[in-house]
């Protein structure tokens, strides 16, 4: 489910990704509340807490929920809510949108892409 994979996510990566070099802006947080899908969008609700998150690091974390959520073969596009509330979050360029989001909007983050 997208709950168990964002779930997993949040975790942050094993032992051997870390030993690989890959790591996590989500890694030890609590910042997704819950997730549902409507249609092809994923909807991922967040803490209020991440309001609180500096921009560049709100910008990884949204970047790597988008890329896994959008991975799904059902989901094309994920839009955000602190709360259960409609919320502005940063695309990789760090423009502000409430607009459902897609993988690329944060290609750019990915090496080699």
């Amino acid at each position: 489910t997208l709950d168990s994979t964002l779930d997993v996510l949040q975790r942050g990566p094993t032992d051997a990704q870390t030993a690989r070099g890959d790591r996590s802006a989500l890694s030890g947080t609590e910042l997704i509340r819950g997730a549902t899908t409507t249609d092809t969008t994923a909807v991922i609700d967040l803490d209020p807490s991440f309001t609180d998150t500096p921009q560049s690091d709100q910008i990884l974390a949204l970047g790597q929920l988008v890329l896994t959520a959008t991975d799904r073969p059902n989901i094309s596009s994920v839009r955000f809510t602190v709360d259960g509330s409609a919320t502005q979050v940063p695309r990789a360029d760090g423009t502000l949108t409430t607009s459902p989001l897609r993988a690329v909007d944060y290609r750019s983050l990915v090496a080699g892409r």
